[in-house]
């Protein structure tokens, strides 16, 4: 029997679901985006009283704030923090989220945290809110656990447009991050929802991207010098992030008063910096906009970073429903403009570059905490609009690949997935459902080159099937994989992660 006209139903369907989850997913997120900006707008108002009145009704909101995340929290377990882990702990298969709590719970929780000023961002929320929404959407029209985490894939990054104004990044980070391997179908429905999130966020509800910085002149040739240094120092700031945001975590779990204080504390701190230091709260992209167009003293920008540091830090140990997406990008561009004004005080660099400096430090902070360099760049590059500085990103983000290496420091993602894992977070619990795991054999693998029957693939888990050069093999233990080769294995959805666990040294090629 002939089988493409089945296959080719198949995509058609599968191109469709994308088209609606990049509706769903990308439509509840760009509210979740709108919600915040009322929120926002809402806060600068409270902190704006200064009568004792006004005092208590802001310690009256932020009490009854942390009280309903609490409640919240309890509800939705897995709906705490950034909401990255949480998705990429779904696709392995090592803990499932219960979609719609964990949606509702992110967009109330996110809404109040950023009302009372925590410093935390949108853009994890927004990718957690999206596979959630793709998740009750697999669930109705009752797809398989293959085709539901290609959508859930593909509403996290549905998530990520909408919150960013950035499609191609969406899509980057879903494959970098969230999937961790790829498909020619995956990349397809992924993009598909990415897109049309995007074309809700920019046409329907005409927002712009989160940083708008205008180049007007691109950094010449020989002051290149100064992305080495600026991706390095850029670097190890990101690299003691990581270390803050787990120590923040565990002073949260210290704190020398009972759990349900905790969570009052930390908003009650938000309150009380806010009337000394505004610019540390909340997300933050407004505060490098206007250091950008309005330069401030060193003194105050050197603060300025220290307590948007210790402050992200604080903020997110606590657990509530943020991300530090956006955090890091605000984080980076300061000490941007920091080493900017230094090497300007020197004479080094003409006054026209801050906005270069800006854009570098971003993408090498990014690039250090989250380790995924063509995801760096490729946002940056969608923020900013300009081609013409692609040399410059990836030279920053090169060495800021590198240094974060040679440091030693793991992915962000990774340490707070390992662990949610290692605290085994309450949820649904992974079914024994089948599902296929596709990946491609990397060029210069351990997997290049081996025959099938040598591979030792864990219990429960048959590769069924290899893709070469547009040709379909039934695979035989004799057979040889070949770089290039897309692969098929069917497991359970229980079995995924330590399937992917087994194939980690086989599949990787960077061993330096």
């Amino acid at each position: 029997m002939d089988r493409k006209p089945f296959q080719h139903r198949d995509k058609a369907f599968l191109l469709l679901d994308g088209l609606l989850v990049g509706a769903l997913s990308g439509g509840v997120a760009v509210f979740y985006r709108y919600i915040l900006g009322i929120m926002e707008d809402w806060r600068h108002l409270l902190f704006e009283w200064t009568s004792m009145g006004g005092l208590v009704f802001l310690i009256a909101a932020a009490v009854l704030s942390a009280i309903i995340v609490i409640r919240l929290l309890k509800w939705a377990p897995l709906s705490g923090g950034s909401g990255i882990p949480q998705v990429q702990g779904e696709i392995l298969g090592i803990f499932r989220m219960s979609a719609f709590p964990v949606a509702v719970s992110k967009i109330i929780g996110g809404s109040l945290a950023t009302l009372i000023g925590l410093a935390l961002g949108r853009e994890g929320p927004s990718i957690q809110i999206g596979a959630a929404m793709a998740k009750i959407f697999s669930k109705g029209v009752q797809r398989d656990k293959t085709k539901e985490k290609l959508l859930i894939t593909a509403g996290a990054a549905a998530g990520l447009s909408a919150a960013f104004s950035a499609p191609l990044a969406g899509v980057l980070f879903s494959v970098e991050e969230i999937h961790k391997n790829t498909s020619k179908a995956m990349i397809a429905v992924t993009l598909t929802a990415s897109i049309v999130a995007n074309y809700i966020a920019a046409y329907v509800f005409k927002l712009t991207p989160v940083f708008s910085f205008t180049i007007t002149e691109l950094l010449p040739l020989k002051y290149y010098g100064h992305i080495i240094a600026l991706g390095a120092i850029t670097a190890v700031v990101g690299v003691l992030f990581c270390k803050g945001i787990v120590l923040g975590q565990r002073f949260y779990q210290r704190l020398p008063i009972p759990v349900p204080f905790r969570m009052i504390f930390v908003f009650l701190t938000a309150v009380l910096i806010g009337h000394f230091l505004p610019d540390i709260l909340g997300g933050g992209h407004h505060v490098i906009e206007n250091l950008e167009s309005n330069p401030e003293a060193v003194q105050y920008i050197a603060l300025l970073l220290a307590g948007r540091f210790l402050f992200t830090c604080f903020s997110f140990g606590s657990g509530v429903q943020g991300g530090i997406f956006l955090p890091i990008l605000v984080i980076g561009g300061i000490v941007g403009i920091l080493y900017y004004r230094f090497i300007l005080s020197l004479g080094l660099i003409p006054d026209y570059y801050l906005a270069n400096m800006i854009v570098l430090s971003m993408t090498a902070i990014l690039t250090a905490v989250v380790r995924a360099p063509i995801l760096s760049i490729i946002l940056v590059l969608e923020m900013n609009g300009n081609l013409n500085q692609m040399l410059g990103l990836c030279m920053a983000s090169s060495v800021a690949y590198f240094v974060s290496e040679f440091l030693k420091e793991k992915p962000i993602y990774e340490t707070l997935l390992q662990r949610m894992i290692e605290k085994g977070p309450e949820g649904e619990e992974a079914t024994y459902e089948s599902t296929i795991f596709e990946t491609i054999v990397p060029h210069g693998s351990k997997l290049e080159n081996k025959r099938i029957k040598d591979i030792g693939l864990p219990e429960n888990c048959l590769l069924i099937e290899i893709k070469r050069g547009g040709e379909l093999y039934i695979p035989k233990g004799k057979m040889v994989l070949q770089g290039g080769d897309e692969i098929a294995i069917l497991t359970t959805d229980y079995d995924v992660y330590t399937l992917r666990e087994s194939l980690r040294e086989y599949l990787a090629v960077d061993q330096y």
